[in-house]
């Protein structure tokens, strides 16, 4: 496929989130990439953003102030998250790491822990959480992925698409040098992102960790077991009431991992993956 085509079909792909194509982005994700090849496809590029359309960068400036002021305050929110629970790692992911969040997303994240504490940790932020509603601040956080650092490199592999890859690049981490040293040891982000082949692990931690199943954490894993099991059929009922079916989700949980399995992300996989 010719690299215009790509491009074309990336920028189609954002535009699904009416949002422009970063510039960084599409030299990201395009191997060589020439903006000389836009020349002819009728692409605007106006602050390092390529769109289709101009209603795509007016809508990025709307929010650009919300999506920045709303960074600051998750920064915040993750270090009393950090502070207060057991995660050695958590990254914010989703909408709001594309700069892309609206007022009624929520904003997701990708929790690390040792595997001893990694239920625990789950349900501490589930509790702080709820602190945060009742304190009346109008955010959701949505744990999308936890993951033990023992098991880290195989459930990502595990769970590997170029999509996958591209949004743990993408996320915004409350430690930047561990996590990097994290994702470069995976196979999927080398895989179709050849420079974090060249990160070292500089974090003896990675190597060092090798915690065991406790009692409490096999009880947690019960107690998120039965949570999970009836949230996720009330959630489902709801969506199907509404005909949402896109936004039908499941869920793998061990007590090694938790992932959250939606059939939109499953759609958005294939899409992304079709336009390389």
């Amino acid at each position: 496929m010719e690299q215009s085509e790509k491009i074309r079909r990336l920028i189609n792909y954002f535009s699904l989130f009416d949002s422009p194509l970063d510039l960084r982005d599409a030299k990201l994700l395009i191997n060589d990439f020439n903006i000389k090849n836009i020349s002819d496809l009728g692409i605007i590029l106006k602050d390092n953003l390529l769109a289709l359309s101009e209603k795509y960068l007016l809508e990025r400036m709307k929010y650009e102030a919300y999506n920045k002021n709303l960074i600051k305050l998750s920064n915040f929110i993750l270090k009393y998250l950090l502070r207060y629970s057991n995660a050695k790692l958590i990254c914010i992911t989703g909408s709001l790491a594309y700069w892309n969040a609206r007022p009624w997303d929520d904003i997701d994240l990708l929790v690390v822990a040792n595997r001893r504490d990694l239920m625990k940790t789950l349900i501490k932020i589930f509790i702080l959480n709820r602190k945060l509603k009742l304190a009346k601040l109008k955010i959701n956080l949505c744990i999308n992925f936890a993951i033990s650092i023992e098991n880290f490199n195989t459930i990502v592999d595990k769970n590997c698409s170029r999509l996958a890859a591209f949004d743990l690049i993408k996320a915004i981490p409350s430690d930047v040098e561990f996590f990097n040293s994290l994702i470069s040891n995976t196979n999927c982000v080398k895989k179709y992102f050849n420079s974090y082949s060249n990160i070292k692990n500089k974090s003896n931690f990675i190597n060092q960790s090798n915690s065991t199943y406790s009692f409490a954490s096999i009880f947690f894993f019960i107690l998120l077991f039965i949570y999970f099991r009836i949230i996720t059929k009330i959630r489902n009922l709801k969506l199907l009431k509404k005909k949402l079916f896109i936004n039908l989700f499941t869920y793998d949980l061990s007590l090694n991992y938790f992932i959250i399995k939606s059939y939109k992300y499953e759609i958005l996989k294939n899409i992304f993956e079709r336009i390389f």
